[in-house]
């Protein structure tokens, strides 16, 4: 990155809870001013700020939208005079798990613009500031990016789809200095998880077409137990925000990382699976097994 003498500063999409909250606190903790994403206004209502909360900076957009986007940009831009804008790190992202077979083709799409579109958006806004400074770009991926589990099926292709696209912008990014890193986290502590819960019970207390008989939203139902107990002893956010702030300050940064030594002990025996074992392991969910994916 540009030696300066400049403050330096952070735009951070989904900012407003979880991985993405933990991320701001820890860089305006370290001495960055942190432009802090939010979907909406009334999202500030619930964030916790830190001592440093000086250095932070709200700014309300919908990254499905080009015109929220462009209106941020603006917003940021108009505040840069004695600042350079030194990384983008793209938290935001959302999951309807369930079957695949009852997964609306409406709310996929929906995803898929936030969780895929959405994150190259903001990356195509930002380029001509991060070419100024040499700056880097930080993914937030999932381990379910790597390894796909029954009824996560749809937020697994969203995060498979963004790796691919953060390993293609690496590549074109690197003549002009820019280094782009994904982080895959486990298993982590955040409202995604009590979204999650809240998603399936729905999904069970309006069965479509029968399906309540068909043994699938048995198996489900098992998977949202489970889910009920690991999200008690999930991960700290803060694992992955350190994460974030390597990538976005180490002279060589990882270009991937992957977050809780129980996801890379996964990720390593997954690696060495045969196909054959790898479809036995991601089909154990459905006879009430354990998800080898639960991230």
């Amino acid at each position: 990155m540009a030696e300066t003498n400049r403050r330096r500063a952070v735009f951070v999409t989904g900012a407003a809870s979880g991985i993405g909250q933990s991320c701001v606190n820890l860089l305006a903790a370290n001495g960055y001013t942190v432009f802090a994403g939010v979907h909406r206004p009334m999202a500030l209502d619930s964030w916790a700020p830190s001592p440093d909360s000086g250095r932070i900076i709200p700014i309300v957009l919908d990254i499905r939208f080009d015109e929220d986007v462009r209106q941020a940009f603006d917003a940021i831009s108009r505040q840069l005079s004695d600042l350079d804008l030194i990384g983008v790190v793209n938290c935001a992202g959302v999951s309807f798990p369930g079957p695949l077979e009852r997964v609306e083709p409406s709310e996929m799409l929906d995803m898929l613009n936030i969780n895929v579109v959405g994150q190259l958006r903001v990356v195509q806004a930002y380029l001509q500031l991060l070419h100024a400074s040499n700056g880097r770009i930080v993914m937030i991926g999932s381990t379910s990016g790597i390894i796909p589990g029954v009824f996560t099926g749809a937020y697994s292709a969203s995060k498979f789809a963004l790796a691919g696209i953060t390993d293609v912008l690496r590549a074109e990014l690197a003549a002009n200095r820019i280094g782009v890193s994904i982080v895959d986290p486990g298993m982590i502590g955040t409202p995604f998880w009590e979204k999650t819960i809240d998603r399936v019970a729905t999904l069970l207390a309006h069965p479509r077409n029968g399906h309540l008989n068909n043994g699938t939203d048995a198996a489900l139902a098992g998977w949202q137990q489970r889910i009920v107990k690991l999200a008690d002893n999930a991960a700290d956010p803060g694992l992955v925000a350190r994460c974030v702030l390597h990538a976005l300050t180490a002279k060589r940064p990882q270009t991937r990382y992957i977050v809780g030594t129980k996801a890379k002990l996964k990720l390593l025996i997954w690696k060495f699976l045969p196909e054959i074992l790898k479809d036995i392991v991601i089909r154990r969910s459905l006879s009430g097994s354990r998800s080898p994916s639960e991230n």
